[in-house]
């Protein structure tokens, strides 16, 4: 499965934590076996094979081709991407377990999925040993963003373009001119947005609250990220590149 490029396997290495490195690395960067020999021996897979031959084969051409989009994406954002990633989160989740900050984690969902990931990572940053609360935006207090000193953002879009019904308010206040350029000076942000790329606006309520916290000093701790729910494994494919 490794070798046809089916899996990705990743290697970790404990000790490049402490060098500020990603101790996940990809193993498996080349395709070295027969994708079709590696189903034929998979029951659902050969069954497809013995009733319709001609069928199978182009199943089996159009996976390949994902696999190898799929094999190329992993090497840049391993290579890259995931490093400068995992450097940005450590340092900014490092200075708030050193100085003992909340990590605020908000969220604007309508469906629950955003709603899900938010909680999620709030128990994750916890399991590091650092405090953290959750909220959906309109719930938190406006006035109190100013103040968090690490703030991560989970916003689905809504049919076609929509703000989440629980993000709304946040979204009208933050537009406000009265707000000073250096309003969120003090503050290191993440935004993570949940969408249906079929759709024109996708991810869009994301995008524009990564954008209007930047523009209002906010210091951007990880480049947006984005769950495509057309993904193989829906929004969690983006979640995982994004935030490793």
């Amino acid at each position: 499965a490794v070798d046809s490029g089916y899996w990705p396997l990743y290697r970790y290495n404990p000790e490049a934590v402490a060098h500020g490195n990603n101790p996940f690395q990809l193993d498996s960067r080349k395709i070295k076996g027969d994708l079709f020999k590696f189903l034929a021996k998979e029951n659902r897979f050969a069954a497809v094979m013995r009733r319709d031959p001609k069928h199978a084969q182009e199943l089996d051409d159009r996976l390949q081709e994902q696999v190898v989009q799929k094999n190329h994406l992993l090497q840049v954002l391993n290579k890259e991407d995931l490093e400068g990633q995992f450097h940005k989160l450590v340092e900014g989740l490092s200075d708030a377990k050193s100085t003992a900050d909340m990590v605020t984690v908000l969220y604007g969902s309508e469906t629950g999925n955003a709603e899900e990931q938010a909680k999620n990572l709030m128990q994750d940053i916890r399991a590091r040993g650092l405090k953290a609360q959750v909220s959906s935006l309109d719930d938190f207090d406006f006035e109190e963003l100013p103040n968090q000193k690490i703030v991560i953002m989970v916003v689905s879009t809504c049919g076609l373009g929509e703000f989440p019904a629980n993000s709304k308010q946040t979204w009208l206040k933050l537009q406000s001119q009265d707000l000073p350029m250096s309003w969120l000076s003090g503050t290191k942000f993440a935004v993570f947005g949940l969408g249906d790329s079929t759709y024109s606006q996708f991810c869009v309520a994301a995008i524009q609250f990564d954008t209007r916290l930047g523009e209002l000093g906010g210091q951007r701790m990880l480049k947006r990220g984005v769950g495509d729910d057309r993904d193989e494994d829906r929004y969690y494919t983006g979640w995982e590149a994004w935030l490793p």
